[in-house]
């Protein structure tokens, strides 16, 4: 496990066994802007008979989303690099049909599958006392590794450089800066959506 994984991982068990099991414990400041960013993400496409990979699913929200918004996905895999929050998963879903949760880290494990839309959300935004450069490096390794084990395409969000504010822990990408990666190392087909009223935005790649 890399440094930026367990730092990443001890943080969001801090946050999960100090408020538990909603959206405060997935280090989110409320469930209407998580529900929004959940919105946002599959504006990607067509979800009707497509597998989805939900990559830092947290507690399953997402899945949760999904079936109010009576979305007839084939199969759904979550996965996270934290055991204990997964493990909070499996018992939030016990008797759900096609889905599937699972402790793994994209990065270094051999067996990911590929699925057709791959999805993560807020797991780039806090970079806590790393480097920006370093975290930066980190982040666009990740977002190489969704799209490759996506048939179709993957959707994230990142904080915007855009802000009235800055906070030492939060990590800020330049679109420009992403753009040019994207074209480089990944791929050409582009979209951002920098239209909702949140301090972020959200990517789509295509194939």
């Amino acid at each position: 496990m890399s440094k930026f994984i367990n730092n990443t991982k001890n943080y969001y068990e801090n946050s999960f066994k100090r408020f538990g099991n909603n959206f405060k414990g997935m280090n989110w400041p409320s469930k209407k802007g998580q529900y929004t960013r959940f919105e946002e993400l599959i504006k990607i496409g067509n979800l009707k008979n497509k597998t989805i990979h939900d990559v830092g699913c947290g507690n399953g929200e997402f899945l949760k989303f999904l079936k109010k918004k009576k979305v007839n996905f084939k199969f759904f895999f979550g996965s996270d690099i934290s055991k204990i929050i997964i493990d909070q998963s499996l018992k939030n879903f016990k008797y759900s049909k096609n889905c599937k949760f699972e402790c793994l880290d994209i990065l270094e494990s051999k067996r990911v599958k590929k699925f057709d839309y791959v999805f993560a959300s807020g797991i780039f935004n806090i970079k806590n006392n790393f480097k920006e450069k370093s975290w930066k490096k980190h982040t666009f390794s990740i977002i190489k590794k969704l799209f490759q084990i996506s048939k179709k395409g993957c959707s994230f969000n990142l904080i915007t450089p855009y802000t009235t504010f800055r906070e030492k822990k939060i990590y800020y990408q330049s679109i420009d800066e992403l753009i040019k990666f994207l074209r480089k190392n990944v791929s050409k087909k582009i979209i951002i959506n920098h239209s909702y009223n949140l301090w972020e935005y959200t990517v789509y790649i295509y194939r």
